[in-house]
């Protein structure tokens, strides 16, 4: 007895190779995609704590200085600094600088009182914040920067913000990117 083979060689068809590789092709796109958006999250996540634990230091120093503390940014550096004239405004020769922090190069803030932006946030010998404005709110919010922009955080891009409250302590809140 002899067995009826067919003199087929071993191997996969054309096709099937194909197939497989279309699906890795897809599938490394997908989670390269993934993975940058995760990493910028990460990115302004971290810049957003960062900034939220200089503004606690800065309201920690004004109540056991007993002095007025304001913080401002220049770009993406953020600074804190005594105000020792009370000049509530531009750093001045006599006022101490607490804190100079410079956040990631893409990462971008803005500070606002709710609807304007503002120059300055701050808190009083006593905790409560200050603002440039006047108003008893402020919020700090985080983007990661975009070359169609004007070098400006938009609401609908923000990943992450910290708002205050007129009693002065940061809340810090994350939110997806939407593009």
């Amino acid at each position: 007895m002899t067995a009826n083979r067919q003199n087929r060689p071993s191997g996969f068809t054309l096709l099937e190779l194909l197939v497989v590789v279309s699906i890795i092709v897809v599938s490394a796109g997908m989670m390269l995609a993934y993975s940058s958006t995760s990493d910028m999250a990460v990115t302004v996540n971290s810049a957003a704590r960062e900034v939220s634990s200089l503004l606690r230091s800065a309201r920690q120093d004004a109540i056991q200085s007993g002095r007025q503390v304001l913080v401002a940014r220049s770009g993406s550096t953020i600074l804190a600094y005594r105000d020792e004239d009370g000049s509530l405004g531009e750093k001045t020769a006599g006022d101490v600088t607490l804190i100079e922090q410079r956040l990631v190069r893409k990462v971008l803030f803005k500070m606002t009182d709710g609807s304007d932006v503002v120059q300055w946030i701050g808190f009083t010998n006593k905790g409560y914040l200050i603002c440039s404005s006047g108003r008893p709110t402020a919020s700090l919010e985080f983007c990661v920067e975009d070359p169609d922009s004007a070098g400006d955080c938009e609401a609908e891009k923000a990943f992450a913000k910290v708002d205050l409250s007129v009693i002065g302590m940061p809340k810090l809140t994350f939110s997806l990117y939407s593009d």
